[in-house]
């Protein structure tokens, strides 16, 4: 039962993001960008985003391809 549950919490989220990359839809759910960082080194990229939705809840999410997939996972 444990696998299962990780493998629920490595999928990768559905998200949009706006063009002005003030909004986010994470799986449905509309969130407010409230910090995004960009760093670009010999090639890596690593896009950070702390979001909050409606609700109050902040997460961060990330970006290793110039925002074409995102993941919560982090890579550390």
């Amino acid at each position: 039962m444990d696998s299962q549950k990780k493998i629920i919490m490595n999928k990768q989220p559905t998200v949009e993001l706006d063009e002005d990359n003030l909004f986010m839809t994470i799986n449905g759910v509309l969130h407010s960008v409230i910090n995004h960082h960009s760093f670009d080194d010999f090639g890596a990229t690593l896009d950070t985003f702390k979001v909050i939705n409606y609700a109050g809840d902040v997460r961060e999410i990330y970006s290793f391809d110039e925002c074409e997939t995102f993941t919560f996972d982090n890579g550390e």
